[in-house]
């Protein structure tokens, strides 16, 4: 085990780094203390004799936590490109080899917990993010994903789409989008407040300050990703305060008993069973993965469709949106279409979600185990190594999506394993058109067919509403790639690597409103 000393110079650094990332002025000091600490970089040897994958060769202590950091995706792909489909990365003296070969999703995704195990990579994580202890969270992992994969199977899916669809529509009759508005933070305001009070009930929102419950949320998931990282908390005090305001909004409400009965959350509370002093932080948990990724996904859907070459696919998705109007309840229509995985719309959101999926899932080693791929000799994972996949660097991966694996192609096949879409059975959650998106194996996202059923919801009601939306500015904006091959939409921000990729600029659009449209709202 490191020591403490160790481990104090590691924060000390990272804090040194972050300082000149935001424009500080002691890059210098920084070097001279990089030089002072080379005598520490004689670790991680690792065992002679047996095959490992290739190390990157990064600084002195701090290893590629710079390059990761400024570059995100972009120093995967590039690793990927020169050192093959496994490497390893040092990061703060901790060994990070990432798997992007396809022959290794499977026991990636499956292997036995007592050689590649999930829990362990995100115990620290959720004790620093959402202030869950690990003697309370380990416990009932298993029991959170149940309950919710219960709650939210495709069969229950009408009888949670019905309120949330009620609750957009009000959302947008108070917030018509028309004018010019930024596109990403107008779907942001109307989904929060819509899928929350879905979630947690109204009852909730009535007794909050909704606007600053938002404020908080946002600051909150924009200090999520380097409250994951080793910097200590202390340091990070917005993001702090954010956690504090949200925590204690949602223990209020449980004193209240404000969490409407037979929602989803009410029905995790009840299950679950977390130590009083543990359940709103759950609570946050839940409402961080109920928002984060999905108005990201919904805006990508929405800005691929307004791109002039996506224009046939998006005469496709208007003409069944028209058709539930022409029915005769235009509102269950429109939920029958967004839980119908085969219909254009869908087509369209999981293709959004391969092009814009997270940069990082991980596990870690519990054991040595010998990574075995076809035509290669086997290479040796040591037991406590972080083990790392990136479904965004894989789904520009020609051998599992064809040579179109750049492009935007809404009706493309499902992700080829060894070129063979039958491996899929064999790891639960992946393949189809969203490939790795959404994990794999027991450890799969429990949230998946509502996530695509939202997103479908929130994106055909907004086209409903303002079938003449346009994007105001087509000029090139980046260099362009992984569906937007002239750059005229923003730029994914490469550097977020949990998570949906979201925009690393505004997205502006024009629209004018168009009426009354899809049926009637909640009494």
């Amino acid at each position: 085990m490191k020591s403490n000393s160790f481990q104090s110079w590691r924060m000390f650094l990272l804090t040194v780094w972050l300082e000149v990332e935001q424009g500080g002025c002691i890059a210098a000091l920084a070097c001279l203390l990089l030089g002072l600490a080379v005598a520490w970089t004689s670790r991680l040897r690792g065992s002679p004799g047996l095959p490992q994958p290739p190390i990157i060769p990064g600084l002195p202590l701090l290893g590629s936590v710079l390059a990761l950091g400024r570059r995100g995706s972009k120093f995967i792909a590039a690793c990927h490109a020169q050192y093959g489909d496994v490497f390893t990365l040092r990061v703060l003296g901790q060994k990070m080899t990432w798997l992007l070969a396809p022959e290794a999703y499977a026991p990636f995704f499956t292997a036995p917990e007592d050689q590649i195990s999930f829990g362990p990579a995100v115990q620290q994580f959720t004790d620093r993010v959402f202030g869950l202890p690990p003697q309370h969270f380990v416990g009932k992992h298993g029991l959170m994903l149940r309950t919710l994969r219960w709650q939210l199977v495709p069969g229950t899916l009408p009888n949670i789409l019905h309120p949330l669809h009620s609750f957009l529509r009000r959302e947008l009759e108070v917030n018509p989008l028309r004018g010019r508005v930024d596109l990403c933070k107008y779907i942001q305001d109307i989904t929060f407040r819509s899928s929350v009070s879905t979630f947690f009930g109204s009852s909730f929102l009535e007794e909050v300050d909704v606007a600053s419950l938002l404020q908080s949320f946002q600051t909150f998931e924009s200090g999520f990703e380097m409250a994951a990282s080793p910097v200590p908390l202390c340091l990070q005090w917005p993001f702090l305060r954010a956690r504090s305001r949200l925590v204690e909004t949602f223990r209020q409400a449980l004193l209240r008993d404000s969490i409407g009965k037979g929602t989803v959350v009410k029905r995790l509370i009840d299950d679950v069973q977390l130590p009083d002093s543990c359940t709103p932080n759950m609570m946050l948990c839940f409402m961080w993965a109920s928002q984060a990724n999905a108005t990201p996904t919904a805006f990508w859907t929405l800005a691929f469709l307004l791109l002039p070459e996506n224009a046939a696919y998006r005469e496709r998705v208007e003409a069944e949106l028209h058709a539930t109007r022409s029915s005769t309840d235009p509102a269950a229509s429109l939920v029958d279409l967004a839980c119908s995985r085969s219909s254009a719309l869908n087509k369209c959101i999981a293709e959004t979600i391969r092009l814009r999926a997270p940069s990082i899932d991980v596990r870690i080693a519990a054991s040595d185990v010998m990574l075995r791929l076809p035509g290669r000799e086997g290479l040796l994972l040591e037991k406590g190594s972080v083990l790392a996949t990136s479904p965004f660097e894989s789904h520009s991966d020609e051998r599992l999506y064809g040579p179109d694996a750049r492009h935007y192609n809404p009706d493309r096949e499902g992700m080829l394993l060894c070129g063979k879409t039958a491996l899929h059975s064999s790891i639960l959650g992946v393949g189809g058109v969203a490939g790795l998106a959404f994990g794999g194996g027991k450890y799969r996202c429990p949230g998946r067919y509502f996530a695509e059923a939202e997103v479908a919801l929130v994106v055909g009601m907004i086209l409903l509403s303002c079938p003449t939306l346009a994007r105001d500015n087509l000029q090139q904006q980046w260099e362009g790639g992984m569906g937007d091959p002239h750059g005229c939409l923003p730029a994914p921000d490469f550097r977020k690597l949990l998570g949906i990729k979201v925009p690393a600029a505004p997205c502006w659009v024009s629209a004018k409103e168009k009426g009354c449209w899809y049926g009637p709202a909640v009494p």
